[in-house]
């Protein structure tokens, strides 16, 4: 029994400690060319929308506009990052000529625990199926 709530606390604890998250990079081109079909940025409470300009100056964006003539962005929300671990609010228009691309950041709440549910009870029905399959043994000469 104590071998069974360790198999299942162990992948729990790793569980805890990771997480999966995905990023998708959309260039300026893609984002500014009209004939390309429309890249909309929409927000959702697990993904974080950043956008790098070329000197590689990192904004995360939480709310935007986009002009008329399409040589404009405005960010009305949002924070450009100072380090990893410094931001400061910022709101105003950046030229998109010199915008580098933009990352969409999103963290799999619901994905990496259901994987890994999935995982942890094949593992554990594999090692049902061996504990309890009858062992055969051949015997030479027979």
């Amino acid at each position: 029994m104590k071998k069974l709530i360790v198999s299942i606390l162990i992948p729990s604890l790793f569980l805890s400690l990771c997480g999966c998250y995905s990023a998708k990079q959309i260039s300026r081109d893609e984002f500014i060319k009209p004939n390309l079909k429309k890249v909309t940025i929409k927000q959702y409470p697990d993904q974080k929308t950043f956008l790098i300009t070329n000197d590689y100056t990192r904004y995360q964006i939480f709310e935007f506009s986009n002009n008329r003539n399409g040589d404009t962005l405005t960010i009305l929300q949002g924070a450009q990052s100072l380090n990893k671990e410094t931001t400061i609010p910022f709101s105003g228009k950046i030229a998109v000529s010199n915008i580098k691309n933009f990352e969409i950041v999103a963290e799999g709440m619901i994905e990496t625990p259901l994987l890994f549910l999935g995982i942890t009870v094949g593992l554990l029905l594999i090692l049902l199926v061996l504990t309890y399959t009858p062992s055969f043994s051949f015997e030479e000469g027979k």
